[in-house]
């Protein structure tokens, strides 16, 4: 990831075809959810504007062009659910619970 502060261990990776959608943690320790190009050797981040999470796992549904994921948000404690738009790279949390998910399917 040569264009962003690259995750050095990996917690979970969905492929979406040319691209790879990572999370995990940097040498920082900060929560991390890039977009990673092989071709390119670049990455974006995906996670500006959900704040740091704690990824448990992902999951690419082709036919609606997103990533869903479950995690932990530091922030307040809260496991959440969310989505990541690959046509925009927007992603934004769609629901919170005080319980832990066990899995997510994408539909």
């Amino acid at each position: 990831c040569s264009n962003y502060s690259p995750i050095t261990s990996v917690t979970a990776a969905a492929s979406t075809g040319q691209k790879i959608v990572l999370s995990g943690t940097t040498a920082g320790n900060a929560n991390r959810l890039l977009l990673y190009s092989p071709v390119s050797d670049s990455a974006i981040a995906l996670d500006g504007d959900i704040g740091e999470i704690e990824i448990y796992h992902l999951s690419y549904s082709e036919s609606s062009n997103k990533v869903y994921f479950d995690g932990l948000r530091m922030a307040d404690n809260q496991y959440v659910l969310g989505e990541v738009d690959l046509s925009t790279n927007s992603a934004e949390v769609v629901s919170t619970t005080p319980n832990k998910v066990t899995d997510v399917v994408a539909l």
